[in-house]
This record gives structure tokens, sequence and C-alpha cells, in this order.
């Protein structure tokens, strides 16, 4: 069976993909500061592109250069702060 990763490359062939991937530390410091445990497909996906841009999408992420900083940890805290319903969820699209 293939894994979620390879999906992704069979989907979207033409991306942009972050230049550093994020660490273990910032993966376990972004779900900390979420509260919020990665579930086993988003962990690859951010492990192994950590965002991807494509065809004018952005499909958010977390990358070792913003860390915290990322789209994925912004936008998830901003939508988080006005719609309670939110706190059991991340942003991975807007």
């Amino acid at each position: 069976m293939e894994n979620f990763t390879s999906h992704i490359n069979n989907l979207i062939s033409d991306k942009i993909v972050a230049p550093i991937l994020p660490s273990e530390q910032t993966l376990a410091m972004s779900e900390k500061r979420l509260n919020f445990k990665f579930g086993p497909e988003l962990r690859e996906y951010l492990q192994d592109f950590g965002f991807i841009l494509f065809s004018g999408v952005e499909l958010m992420g977390i990358n070792e250069r913003q860390k915290e900083r990322s789209d994925l940890i912004k936008t998830t805290e901003f939508l988080r702060e006005d719609y309670s319903c939110m706190n059991s969820y991340v942003v991975i699209e807007n």
C-alpha cells in the first residue's frame, strides 16, 4: 500500500515545498503550542513537505526557518481566538 506522501506526489507533480523541513523538535514544539497531537498523515505531510504550493494554492504547513511563525500555527491560533469550535483542529488551507 502506498503511503500518504506517495499519494500527494502522484496527485501534485508541479509543486514547491519548504526549503528546510521541520525538525522533530519543531514539530513537538508546534504540537505543544497548539495543544494538538498531529495524526500520522499530517505528521508525514509535515515531515516530507513542510508545506506545498501548487497552481496558486497553498497547503499550509511548518518549516524550520519560520518555526512558530509558520502559517499553519499562526492561522490556527488566529482562528481559535474567535472560533472556539476550532480548538480541536488545525488549519491547513484557508
